[in-house]
């Protein structure tokens, strides 16, 4: 069996925000196939999306915003580089519902940034976020699957989770379904 060349899992998740790749690589470079975007990917704007703002609106439970706050944390947009800091507005995110900041979390638990690596955290963490309708999580979690980081390879299951990346919006997903030989 020859062995194919594969991205990481991590290249493939969340963006709250438009940023560089960063050395975590795994924000989603490609907005959902149409219609256009959901609100969740927009540009953010003005004072609204500032860092200080964003604490605010988390600290008042708004998840959503922990989670693009920790965004800002991982790719130093507005803060200082802090993987640590971003891994415990993930947690809150995710502990608050935000499926994005599960997935998120995950990210940070398998390459080890901010938290101690743990892939089988990561994979409890993607499954959470694509269960809760994140099409990144679905995503992350099929790369796995497909080859073998973390859990066991089952390109059965990996098929699934990325039909359901694909059906929630996320080429991507669409796109390695192709590469399985699956419809979408």
């Amino acid at each position: 069996m020859s062995e194919r060349s594969h991205p990481e899992p991590s290249a493939h998740l969340h963006r709250r925000a438009p940023l560089a790749m960063t050395a975590i690589g795994w924000l989603v470079a490609c907005a959902p196939a149409p219609p256009a975007p959901s609100p969740r990917l927009a540009v953010p704007s003005a004072a609204v999306d500032e860092p200080t703002q964003l604490q605010r609106d988390c600290d008042s439970g708004d998840a959503k915003r922990c989670n693009l706050l920790g965004m800002r944390f991982v790719s130093g947009k507005g803060v200082s580089e802090d993987a640590a800091k971003a891994a415990v507005l993930f947690r809150r995110a995710c502990d608050n519902g935000e499926a994005a900041g599960c997935g998120n979390l995950g990210v940070l638990y398998f390459e080890g940034k901010g938290v101690e690596k743990d892939a089988a955290r990561a994979i409890e963490l993607w499954t959470l976020a694509c269960d809760r309708g994140d099409a990144s999580g679905c995503y992350a979690l099929g790369n796995s699957y497909e080859y073998g980081l973390g859990v066991a390879r089952d390109t059965a299951a990996a098929a699934r989770v990325y039909r359901r990346s694909c059906r929630g919006g996320l080429r991507m997903g669409c796109d390695a379904l192709s590469r399985l030989g699956e419809a979408p």
